[in-house]
């Protein structure tokens, strides 16, 4: 098995970055679970790199890759840390194209239940939003374009590759989507800290989209303006903050009872 050239490691030391990623379409997947996650979709894997390492521990696994005619190669171990942030690499990579996803909601199923994102920072908080949505089996999400982008090395890890398996469109103009979906009968509703709306709406015979904004910046007024309803969480009276992944799955979970 060949060693990746001088040319393609350059080339994956560049997906670190958004500008390339976007630029060349590919983002980089790292770690066991996410190549099998990727191999069970439709993603569309370029190729598999991985160390000797690795593919003298886990030699079945990089059949079942080479049995899809997925190009693999070698990387050396003192190249790895130069396309990782990951302090203890697991030892295999891959590379994904970008798919464009065309936001048409006349696809979506009667009474779809869809999430949609307004000024996500964290990394963490997307990642984790995406793989309890899938738990969720959640109709899709939506990402605004002010959010953090959805192929950064570390929300593809959190999604734990459930990035893989659900609908998501990103980089959009939140407003506009969201009015088109008002527009054909969808009711919004905001997780809203102010809100007044018992979280019992979430469970409206109707097709739906939640909202979540930022824990720190909470959903853009113009957003909030057009909700049909605003719920809030209750908790303790002296204690008025709560994850906004965890805030995420209660909600998932009420909607889902």
């Amino acid at each position: 098995m060949e060693f990746i050239s001088k040319n393609l490691l350059r080339f994956l030391k560049k997906l670190k970055q958004k500008k390339h990623r976007k630029s060349e379409k590919r983002f980089l997947i790292e770690g066991e679970k996410l190549i099998k996650e990727a191999l069970n979709s439709d993603a569309e894997i370029e190729s598999v790199i991985c160390s000797i390492e690795f593919f003298g521990k886990k030699s079945p696994l990089i059949n079942v890759i080479k049995s899809k005619n997925i190009n693999v190669m070698h990387i050396h171990s003192r190249d790895i840390g130069s396309i990782t942030d990951v302090t203890t690499p697991q030892g295999i990579f891959g590379v994904i194209k970008i798919k464009e996803k065309k936001f048409n909601p006349s696809l979506l199923k009667k009474n779809a239940e869809l999430i949609a994102l307004d000024n996500i920072s964290d990394a963490g908080n997307l990642g984790t939003i995406i793989r309890t949505a899938h738990w969720f089996r959640i109709s899709g999400i939506i990402i605004g374009k002010n959010s953090i982008e959805l192929f950064n090395p570390k929300v593809v890890r959190s999604t734990m590759g459930a990035i893989f398996h659900l609908p998501i469109w990103y980089d959009l103009d939140l407003k506009e989507k969201l009015t088109e979906l008002k527009n054909i009968g969808y009711k919004l509703i905001a997780a809203d800290p102010s809100g007044t709306d018992s979280i019992k709406k979430l469970n409206i015979k109707s097709s739906k989209v939640i909202i979540l904004g930022s824990e720190s910046k909470g959903i853009s007024s113009d957003i909030l303006n057009m909700c049909d309803f605003r719920i809030k969480i209750k908790g303790v009276k002296s204690f008025d903050s709560i994850n906004l992944a965890v805030s995420a799955g209660i909600i998932m979970w009420e909607m889902k009872k």
